[in-house]
């Protein structure tokens, strides 16, 4: 074991700490049972789950995230599920690692830092694989435009090979998530940042030619071809469109559309790398590239305004920041052994254990915290969701009655059984109904309407809310269950 190989190691077992859930994610379970759905009965084009709005058109644009789920799950149970998109991570760290220049130790340090930023973002959740075929496209790409300079720099025929395995990446990607167009937009991003930097007169040591940048023009266009494969056709593509216009998006509803905070500790790494990636091209001797300017500005740009882009932004700049750093102390006597240029003195055998009592012990300390994690999975089910609540209104038998439930608990109604008047697929209820939601949720002025216009004869709410504060002091509600996270109120007879 050397100085070199254990920093990889120390990567992945700091990854792998972080990427084994200990909390699962409130659409975890809708997205279960939609995998369930689909098993048993193939793809519905309409919601199946709610009683508020039976029948709405549903793009399952996550089918085969969801399908592997259940499947796993069947396998599995929670513990494997959790490990399965546990290790999604932790190759989509490894990949953008791969990808970057300056490794071991440039790479690993700013690796490990974009894994902060992420973190927030990681479970057991369909878009984890958003990380991992970005992290892909980044690499193949990376690898083109370098075999594309020493190809030049030889005077023989550039190899596209490495962008052969784009369009059928993409043909994957978007049966696992509408995401795929950031693959799309990131080849795009490419070439009109080589196009600029060719328009500009600006010489760049990986600059690609007219051909390079038309290569990259057609494989955006394959990528956009081979994306039409899935049950959707083009609807997926308006999806994707029509989501982000949504105004649940633009108001901030669903939390994780909204804007991150640096006043919470959870954003501070997400300030980091962009102090980092700003440090690193004003210190640099070298003129920034117009790709990676408009890479870096343009995922920065998305995750402040949702903090769900974060962990894209984190995958996106890694590779421009390590390359920065690493064309910033060109000429030093560091350059040469940052990135890996120079060979590797020979340790003693004290150094050697030494190095692999280190490597083991992240190896233990990612197993057992991932063990640790894994038991708290199971803990923050009864703690997150209303679990004793819902097996008393099975025992009541007011499990086919209609429920005003709280937004996050949808998922796990879904997952008992129990149709819902809300749950996490914002894209089906719509920004109309959740306005409608949102006026009882908050008490807001005609806070009844809602539970009286869809006949709602039970609510399922947190026992500190608002709403079953206002429920309680009127004499149409009365309280039958509370526990220590939920109350169930029904209608007074």
């Amino acid at each position: 074991m050397s100085i070199r190989r254990l920093f990889p190691v120390i990567l992945i077992s700091f990854v792998a700490i972080l990427a084994v859930a200990a909390t699962p994610d409130p659409d975890m379970w809708w997205h279960l049972r939609t995998g369930e759905y689909i098993v048993q009965n193939g793809l519905p084009r309409a919601d199946v789950f709610s009683f508020t709005v039976p029948g709405t058109p549903w793009l399952t644009h996550e089918w085969l995230t969801e399908v592997l789920m259940w499947s796993v799950y069947r396998a599995a149970g929670f513990d494997g599920l959790a490990l399965v998109f546990a290790a999604v991570v932790i190759t989509a760290f490894w990949v953008s690692y791969l990808a970057c220049e300056g490794r071991p130790y440039v790479a690993c340090l700013v690796v490990s830092l974009a894994a902060l930023v992420a973190f927030g973002s990681f479970g057991v959740r369909a878009q984890m694989f958003n990380l991992l075929f970005l992290a892909l496209f980044v690499l193949l790409i990376e690898r083109f435009k370098d075999q594309s300079a020493i190809a030049r720099a030889a005077g023989n025929k550039v190899s596209v090979r490495a962008l052969w395995l784009l369009p059928a990446l993409t043909v994957v990607w978007a049966n696992c998530h509408s995401g795929f167009m950031l693959g799309v937009a990131l080849l795009l991003a490419h070439a009109i940042g080589e196009g600029l930097q060719a328009w500009l007169g600006v010489p760049h040591g990986r600059g690609l030619d007219l051909r390079g940048i038309r290569t990259l023009g057609l494989t955006a266009a394959g990528c956009l071809a081979a994306a039409l494969l899935n049950p959707h056709g083009i609807g997926l593509f308006s999806y994707s469109y029509e989501t982000l216009g949504a105004r649940y998006v633009a108001n901030g509803w669903v939390i994780e559309w909204a804007s991150p905070s640096f006043h919470d500790i959870t954003g501070w790494p997400f300030a980091g790398m962009l102090a980092l990636g700003a440090l690193a091209w004003a210190f640099s001797p070298k003129r920034a590239a117009v790709t990676d300017v408009l890479i870096f500005v343009g995922t920065a740009a998305a995750g402040l305004y949702s903090a769900r882009h974060v962990s894209l932004f984190a995958i996106a700049a890694a590779p421009i920041i390590c390359r920065t750093l690493v064309h910033g102390v060109e000429g030093s006597s560091f350059h040469s052994e940052l990135t890996g240029a120079t060979p590797e003195p020979a340790t003693t055998p004290l150094r050697r254990a030494l190095y692999a009592t280190v490597a083991a012990g992240m190896i233990v300390l990612a197993i057992v915290h991932g063990h640790y994690n894994l038991r708290l999975f199971d803990r923050a089910i009864g703690e997150k969701f209303p679990v004793a609540a819902v097996d008393f209104i099975e025992r009541e038998g007011m499990a086919e009655q209609r429920v005003y439930n709280n937004y996050g608990w949808g998922g796990y109604l879904i997952w008992r059984g129990i149709p819902v008047f809300i749950d996490g697929r914002a894209d089906v209820y719509g920004d109309e109904f959740i306005r409608t939601f949102v006026k009882a949720h908050f008490g807001q002025e005609d806070w009844r309407k809602p539970l009286d216009e869809y006949g709602v004869e039970y609510a399922l709410v947190l026992r500190d809310s608002r709403l079953r504060t206002l429920l309680l002091a009127t004499s149409e509600w009365r309280e039958v269950y509370r526990d220590h996270l939920a109350s169930v109120l029904v209608r007074a007879p």
